[in-house]
């Protein structure tokens, strides 16, 4: 772990000094291509950086940080559009590049989660992996509901961690990133206004608005293209996870829930005209049945192909005893990072 550590450090080095580069010599630097080619070796950098981690953790983390929300920002920002074309303080365009947070310019602030609700979260998180020693006995349906509880868990935790951090650095309130989405009473809400929010803030700019404003009048056509970039961009997760070349079996899992969002609003529309009212609850069972289930089918099986479960879980025990044995060299390095971004944002 300790070798993570440095890595973690010299890859916290470039990417502040990158993002530096980035908002010192962009502004001065018109939209388009000329802008475009400032930002391709940032750009570069980013995909490459998370390699520097042997840890699927960390590798993962900085993936989706870094080569898919931060180089989605800066694709936006060369041309003059995304959440990065405002202006921004040094520390705030730092913390809303690197970080997958939304800066909240409302006057009204957004309803904090209660931290309550958190620890319950990380409670349940750690049940999970305890479970997971005895994952040879586990029926596979309830591995894999299991494997996707973690993944729920896991994203929320470290979202809400890196919305934490950018409320000290920056003191500013930051968008919600989840919004409970084993509520969801519809696929539509699920992918729209509950699960991994950072992402739909992203991909709506970057590919849903421009397919519209190109003519794609029929907005289930560009959703549905939507759908598949996130397939795409999920092949490439996989990829640094599992370090195997593409199956295009989760690129169908996100094809598949795009042509099911255009079918779910048309069987509602159906449903309307006939005077049919499901009830909530039972809408809800059924979209998170259908989400758990189709990612049984398509989600799961490339990732667990390559082993990553085996190597996560083990991780984790690794981790474990490192924490019991090193967490004061990690409090170190983090007081130290966080004395080094003040600096930047003074």
């Amino acid at each position: 772990m300790e070798s993570e550590i440095q890595n973690l450090m010299k890859v916290t080095i470039w990417v502040l000094l990158s993002l530096t580069y980035t908002h010192h010599f962009t502004p001065k630097t018109p939209p388009g291509l000329p802008r475009l080619l400032l930002l391709l070796p940032v750009l570069l950098l980013f995909i490459l950086l998370p390699l520097s981690f042997s840890s699927l953790h960390l590798r993962g983390i900085s993936a989706f940080f870094l080569s898919w929300l931060a180089n989605f920002k800066l694709l936006l920002l060369s041309f003059n559009s995304g959440p990065l074309s405002t202006n921004l303080s040094l520390l705030s365009f730092i913390s809303s590049t690197a970080l997958p947070i939304k800066i909240h310019k409302s006057q009204t602030p957004p309803p904090p989660k209660p931290p309550l609700f958190l620890s319950i979260k990380t409670l349940l998180l750690i049940l999970i992996i305890t479970l997971y020693r005895y994952k040879d006995s586990i029926p596979n349906w309830v591995l894999l509901s299991l494997y996707s509880l973690h993944v729920y868990l896991a994203l929320e935790i470290v979202l809400a961690s890196a919305a934490w951090a950018a409320r000290v650095l920056i003191r500013a309130e930051i968008e919600p990133q989840t919004d409970e989405p084993y509520l969801a009473s519809s696929l539509r809400e699920f992918w729209g206004r509950r699960w991994n929010l950072t992402v739909t803030r992203v991909l709506r700019p970057a590919v849903y608005d421009p397919l519209r404003r190109l003519g794609w009048g029929a907005a289930a056509a560009a959703g549905g293209v939507v759908f598949l970039v996130s397939g795409l961009m999920h092949e490439v997760m996989f990829w640094y996870l599992g370090g195997g070349g593409p199956t295009w079996v989760v690129t169908w899992f996100f094809v598949v829930h795009g042509v099911c969002v255009a079918l779910e609003r048309e069987v509602g529309r159906v449903l309307e005209g006939w005077g049919v009212r499901v009830h909530r609850v039972v809408k809800v069972v059924l979209t998170v049945g259908f989400v758990l289930v189709s990612a049984g089918w398509w989600f799961w099986p490339p990732l667990l192909g390559t082993g990553v479960d085996v190597v996560v879980i083990e991780e984790y025990g690794r981790i474990g005893e490192w924490v019991m044995g090193g967490w004061k060299d990690f409090v170190g390095f983090s007081w130290k990072g966080f004395f080094v971004l003040r600096f930047f944002g003074e």
